[in-house]
Parts: structure tokens; sequence; C-alpha cells
């Protein structure tokens, strides 16, 4: 049977290159497919591990914001000399008026701090002494702190400093605000003895909620766990949960962030800065590898279809040898799948064949040359478009963080550090806001005066600007970033030498349907010379020092046309003059 079969084969040089050539390229391509499986699964294993190192990386953020922010009141509070008297006197020795006023400055402490960040849910002032203060009513008159079973076992409270405690039951109300809470305690310190304590509570649910936003995969388990390892808490549930194994606990407390395989389960955890608690998620393996196995039905696919091809392609090579004209035949049929490679050596042809051949491979070569052309102004227009992306940073995040500082400078009554926060607000709000690259000139025209603002806080004495834009031409749209550039080129070179008397003035004007907007300013000016090299640069690919310029200029053409741009006009110790232009009709947003 086996010699039929080799006899076979060997019958024609035809089949035998046929056979040869197909055993060849199918070994090659499933050596190929099942690499390709492995790395690929491989990155996108990782990718998956990433993401959810990611996620508790937000989430922790968005937790230690909580904690980190808790601290202020329990600080102020526990530290002032006030609270220390209440709960160290002794109600004999206590003159009423004067208990009567320090209670009336912790009230008004307290709610300072409570009507600022509603996200307490109580702050409760405990004294040695017996002294009980707090936010909300109903709170039970024999609550002692050290009875607590949650307390007691996590800490010493002789130690100075900020306490965190799990979740735990909230037991100490005659009727229960919320089911459970996260405390944060500061002892009170009258010298160097301990006389009360400051709690601050956070419901358990508002932590919940904010591991609740995030997309975690089916099955995952998400636990908190203290620094010591011994308090383990189960997203979701009311208790403590204890089925963590010691070598989990073991691992995770020996670093800050990471993720390991445990058995059938993948394990990742990150650490909170605030109070060195962990975050632990817990997802089985079978649902992530669930994600790879379509990959691998895909590559056995791929295999058999590509067996099949090489197959097709031995035919085609052996007929290609034998016959030049069905050389041409493939090469079209290759062209056709937009396969614009140089072609393979094509051997013995007759010379009407060979003329058609040249031809076309000349066709092709254009074909190549423009379709490459064409990718590349594509690429460079993407490019473009990528460098006016803000940096995905967390927005949520800075808006808290600025409205904090506009916050406590209100609270200071410092009417400077407020406009700044003001004005970095509005003009973070505009350039993470990437929804729209068009934008109306008045939108412009306020991130401007925004931007000139804060560098003449910052250089007073160096310059003052005037902005002078007719009413109608507010409406008009233009490209988002484009007047930055040139204001920033004033200051930066313009000015540069400049220690007081600089002006920056922007016009605007309609002129046959083409808007003008010009920026000028009276700085150093350039001399004739650099004034030609800025001219060219601007016309070639954004590098150098002029690459502000160079980008806006480009993003004008790209949009608008070449008929439109920026302009310069300078002369140096004098002035330089930059005057951008586009047209007047609504492009839309």
């Amino acid at each position: 049977m086996i010699r039929q079969i080799f006899q076979y084969v060997n019958y024609s040089f035809k089949r035998k290159m046929i056979v040869v050539f197909s055993t060849v390229f199918a070994l090659l391509l499933i050596f190929t497919f099942w690499i390709l499986y492995l790395v690929v699964s491989q990155e996108f294993t990782d990718r998956i591990i990433n993401d959810m190192q990611m996620i508790l990386d937000t989430a922790r953020d968005n937790i230690d914001y909580y904690f980190n922010d808790m601290k202020a009141p329990l600080v102020t509070i526990g530290r002032s000399p006030t609270v220390a008297d209440l709960v160290s006197m002794k109600e004999e020795e206590t003159v009423f008026s004067e208990r009567l006023s320090k209670e009336r400055e912790l009230t008004d402490l307290m709610n300072n701090f409570n009507s600022f960040k509603t996200y307490m849910g109580d702050l409760i002032v405990l004294g040695e002494n017996g002294y009980m203060k707090n936010l909300i009513s109903g709170l039970n008159t024999d609550f002692v702190l050290s009875s607590k079973e949650w307390a007691i076992e996590c800490h010493d409270f002789s130690e100075r400093g900020i306490h965190y405690f799990m979740p735990h039951e909230v037991d100490y109300y005659k009727r229960n605000p919320y089911p459970s809470a996260v405390s944060a305690i500061f002892p009170i310190y009258r010298g160097h003895v301990a006389e009360g304590y400051i709690m601050c509570d956070i419901s358990a649910q508002r932590i919940d909620a904010i591991l609740d936003n995030f997309d975690f995969a089916d099955g995952t388990k998400v636990y908190l766990m203290d620094q010591n390892g011994q308090k383990i808490y189960l997203h979701g549930e009311s208790t403590m949960d204890n089925t963590l194994s010691a070598y989990m606990t073991e691992t995770i407390s020996c670093g800050a962030k990471g993720s390991f395989q445990g058995g059938d389960e993948l394990i990742t955890y990150t650490t909170l800065q605030s109070n060195g608690w962990k975050i632990i998620s817990i997802s089985p393996y079978s649902q992530i590898l669930s994600s790879v196995r379509p990959m691998l039905q895909i590559c056995m696919i791929a295999v058999m279809v590509s067996l099949i091809l090489s197959v097709i392609v031995s035919v085609a090579l052996v007929r290609y040898i034998e016959k030049p004209l069905d050389q041409l035949v493939s090469r079209i049929g290759q062209v056709e799948s937009n396969d614009f490679r140089p072609a393979f050596e094509k051997g013995q042809q007759y010379h009407e064949v060979a003329v058609i051949r040249n031809r076309f491979e000349q066709m092709v070569s254009s074909m190549n040359e423009l379709i490459n052309k064409n990718y590349l102004l594509e690429l460079r227009r993407k490019e473009m478009e990528y460098d006016n992306l803000s940096n995905q940073i967390n927005p949520h995040f800075l808006y808290n963080v600025l409205q904090l500082i506009q916050t406590e400078a209100i609270l200071a009554e410092n009417e400077q550090i407020e406009e700044i926060v003001v004005s970095l607000s509005y003009l973070m709000r505009y350039a993470l806001d990437n929804r729209d690259k068009l934008v109306r000139l008045r939108q412009e025209y306020e991130y401007t005066k925004y931007f000139l603002e804060l560098y003449h806080k910052r250089y007073e004495k160096m310059f003052i600007y005037r902005i002078n834009i007719q009413e109608e031409l507010m409406e008009k749209t233009v490209l988002k970033f484009i007047l930055q550039p040139l204001v920033e080129n004033c200051i930066k070179h313009g000015f540069r030498d400049k220690k007081a008397g600089g002006l920056i003035e922007i016009t605007a004007q309609e002129i046959e349907d083409v808007v003008h907007i010009t920026v000028y300013d009276n700085g150093c000016g350039m001399s004739h010379g650099k004034l030609q090299d800025i001219r060219t640069h601007m016309e070639q690919p954004a590098v150098g020092s002029s690459v502000g310029l160079a980008n806006t200029n480009q993003r004008i053409k790209l949009q608008y046309g070449e008929g439109y741009g920026l302009m310069i006009h300078s002369e140096e110790g004098k002035f330089t003059r930059i005057t951008c232009t586009f047209p007047s009709e609504d492009w839309g947003k």
C-alpha cells in the first residue's frame, strides 16, 4: 500500500511538487498558528490581569480619597484644646457657662465639617469622663468604645494617630442609621494621656457602592483585608469572611500590589495608601480561559483553511513553473486580494507574455506607491489629531481636588487663589472634553482669556493683554486649541528677554467670507533669516522649536484646505504678528 502511494506520488514532477510543498507548508502553518496562539493567548491573559489590576488601583484611589479626607476633621477636632478640656474636665469642677461656650464651639466645628463632607455618617466625641457628643440623634448614652469587640481586638488606643476599622455592625444607636460602617478613630490627648476619642463613621454601603461601579468578571469576589491580615471583609456581605487560605493571606501581606494564581483562581490585590488595607479580587481562572478558547477554535479553523489553501497554492505553483501565462493570472489574483508586494522571479517567459507582465508590474508598483502615499497622509493626520488629545487621567479626581482647593480658599477668604482655581478648572474641563474638534469662537475666546489670565497672574509686570473680537464673529466655528499656541508663542519667545511693558493684542475680523484672527505682541521680534526658517518649517511636519505653530498650521490646512493657515510678520526688536485665516462659513460641530 505504501509502495503504491510512493509510486503514485513519484509518477510525475507535478504530483511530487504538490505533495512536498503542501506537506511542508502545512507543517509550517500548524507550527506558526500554534506559536501565535500561545503568544496571543498569553498576551490576552496578561491584558485581563492588567485590566483587573487597573480596576483595583482605581478603586483604591477612590477609597483612599475618603479615608484621607477623613483625616482633616479627626485631627482638627482631636487636637483642639477646647475638645481636650471637654473630655477631661470633671463635672463638679466645671463652670456651666464655660462648659456651654466650649460645647457651642465644638458643635460649630463639627457642623462645619459635616456641611462640606457629606459622605460622613457621623462624628462622635467620647471622653473618659463620660462626655459624649455627636451629629446624629439617637446615640446610646451607655455607648463605651472599648467594649466593642471590633474595636478592642484591633488596636491599642494608647497609640497616637488615626486607627481604621473594617466594616462592623452599627449597634450603638437607638435606631441604626445604617447597617454597618467603616470607622476611623483618633485619640484625644491632654499632655501624654489619652482623655477621649473622636470617631468618624462612613457607611459601609458607600464603600460597596465604589466597588459596584467597576465591571468585574463573572464569579469574581472582592475582599477588604486589614494591614495585619486578621480581618477580612467580603464585598456585598454584612459580616466578616475568613475563607482566604493562609498561603493567600501571607502572599498578599508581603507585597503592595500584584497578582498570582492560587489553585483554580486568579488573585489580584493592591494596597490602600491611607491605612495599609488590601483590596483583593479572586476570579475563577475558568472565566479567564473562556475568553481565550474562541481563539484556539479560530486558529484550528484557520489551520484547516490554510491546509486547503496550501494544496491550491501548490497546484498554482506547479502550473506557474509549467505555464508562464498561468503565472500572470496568479499574479493578477494576488493584486485582487490587495497583495502589492514585488513579484517573485519570472523565469523563462515568451516575449509577448513578458511585455504584458512588465507593464502589469509597473502598474502594480504605481498603485503601491499611491496607496503608501495616501496611507502616510492619513497616518500624519491621525498623529496630529492624537497630539491634541488630553492625557487620560481621572478627571473626577482632579475636579474634586480643585473643588477642595477652592473650598479651602473660600474658607481662608483668599480670592486670588479662588480665581486661579476657577480658571484652571475651566481650562481642564475644556481640554479634557474631546467630543468635538470644532468649537464656537466664543469658547476658544473664553479658554484663551483664562489661559492668559493665569500667565498674567504669574508674570503680572511682564505684559498686559487685550482681546477685541466682534460679537457677530463669536458664533463662528473654529478648530479647537487654535489660539493657545499663538499666545503661548508670544510669552515664551516674544517676551523671553522682557521684564515689563509687554503687550499681547488679539483681534478678529471678517474679510470677504474669510475670518482673520491676529495675535500681536511688542516683544523681541525676529530677524529676516529666522522668520524665513519658521515659515519654511511651518510647511513641513511638526518638528523642532516651532512645533506648536507648525502643528496648528497643518491642522488648519487639513481641515479647510491649502488656501488657509498661518501668516507671520515680524521685525527684530519691534513686534511679531501672526494671522490665522479660515472660512467664515459654519462647518458644524
